[in-house]
């Protein structure tokens, strides 16, 4: 062995002796720190009175069983598979990123613990009052002239989940002539935007609709941050929320909005959930062995079953419990609209049926008078009942819809827009 290995071998254990004396050095004056930083406790708590409120614990378990009840679940709403075909495309309507829903039905995993899971989702969500949210609660009282959400009034027809809010505040009073012409400045803006001011007498009503003599102890102006062409932009917002801003300046008027997080982001989730639950459920009525109907006939019967023919070229039928609510449509199988002189001459080969589920109040009970309003015309044209890919739509089918209208439901719900309401009218227009 060489007298330079020797030499090495040596430096290198007493490098290594050197770094275990230091770190035991290091560790030794880590202890003596933490030794004077934390003194020992002068009472031993297990041995002194330590008293526990027995009557204010035990109300807070009443208090947290209380709330998981009231709470509504809506775990396995995703868990349904899509299978059968017999929602149509919106090519109606103006596209959401051109969005089609030409979304399959599903195939249950398992059909009749499905439906009752829906069905006890729904109810609980329906019937439950939540009480860690800030939505609005659905009950069976009659629709009061304003909300209250998070100790705020706000008008009826705006939604913190889909407007951006904000109110302004005055000292004093502020007569109707000094902002009745201030919403006109939202003009500009494409995506709609409503004015609200709260009257003496505590009571909303939109500036426009206000009397000169009004005066309004607040005023509410919101922007809507989605419909079916998409989210507002970062632009749009910047330049409402500019607007607002200078309105309370000019009306010594303090401005708050209403909503967490990032008006943009809330855009964009809103959009998306728009997407999710934006859909038509249709069939068509296709005559048998390839053969034809005379249009003249089609009509006598649609309109039997209490149809109008409309200026959109279809044959719409309204709700018999709400007024002026369009339940579903019937249209041309070939795609030309309906008109007079042509129901008068045509030869016709079958016609298709649509409902707009998120516009529709009650949309299960409208999608089974659509069913049946069908049926009873299918007798009359020799007709099957058939979907997009021209497969028999049989009772199972059909009941597969069923609870797909009850998933898109109970989405909606949880999100606080409820099927039909002003707000998803707006949303889904």
């Amino acid at each position: 062995m060489s007298d330079l290995l020797i030499i090495l071998i040596v430096l290198g254990i007493f490098i290594v002796l050197g770094v275990l004396v230091f770190n035991w050095w290091q560790e030794r004056k880590f202890h003596e720190r933490i030794s004077k930083d934390f003194k020992a406790s002068q009472r031993d708590v297990l041995i002194e009175d330590f008293q526990v409120n027995t009557e204010t614990t035990k109300r807070d378990k009443v208090k947290v069983a209380e709330r998981e009840k009231l709470e509504p679940s809506i775990a396995g709403f995703d868990q349904v598979e899509e299978t059968h075909s017999a929602f149509v495309s919106k090519e109606d309507f103006s596209p959401r990123h051109q969005f089609e829903a030409h979304a399959s039905l599903s195939e249950p995993v398992a059909e009749s613990m499905q439906e009752e899971i829906v069905s006890e989702m729904v109810n609980e969500i329906v019937h439950e009052p939540s009480t860690n949210t800030s939505e609005p609660v659905i009950t069976d009282k009659p629709e009061s002239s304003s909300m209250v959400m998070d100790e705020v009034t706000l008008p009826k027809d705006l939604h913190s989940q889909v407007d951006l809010i904000a109110l302004l505040y005055a000292s004093s009073p502020i007569s109707q002539n000094k902002v009745v012409g201030i919403e006109q400045q939202f003009k500009e803006l494409t995506e709609r935007t409503f004015a609200y001011g709260l009257t003496t007498t505590n009571d909303w009503i939109e500036i426009r609709l206000s009397k000169p003599n009004q005066a309004f102890t607040q005023l509410a102006y919101s922007l809507q941050l989605a419909d079916r062409g998409g989210a507002v932009s970062r632009g749009t917002l910047n330049r409402f929320q500019h607007m607002v801003e200078t309105i309370g300046l000019n009306l010594s008027a303090h401005v708050e909005w209403q909503g967490a997080g990032d008006p943009l982001g809330r855009a964009v989730a809103l959009d998306q959930f728009c997407i999710e639950v934006d859909k038509t459920v249709g069939f068509h009525l296709l005559a048998n062995e390839g053969a034809s109907f005379h249009a003249t006939k089609l009509r006598g019967l649609v309109e039997a079953q209490g149809l109008v023919l409309a200026d959109d070229g279809r044959f719409h039928f309204k709700s018999p419990l709400f007024d002026d609510q369009l339940e579903f449509t019937i249209k041309n199988f070939e795609g030309n609209d309906f008109s007079a002189k042509m129901l008068k001459t045509a030869v016709m080969h079958g016609i298709t049926f649509q409902l707009d589920i998120p516009t529709v109040k009650n949309n299960a009970d409208a999608f089974d008078r659509m069913v049946n309003v069908a049926r009873a015309i299918a007798k009359g044209i020799d007709a099957t009942m058939i979907d997009d890919n021209r497969k028999i739509l049989g009772d199972i089918h059909l009941e597969k819809i069923r609870q797909q209208l009850k998933m898109i439901n109970a989405k909606m719900i949880a999100k606080g827009i409820i099927p039909g309401s002003p707000q998803a009218l707006r949303l889904f227009s």
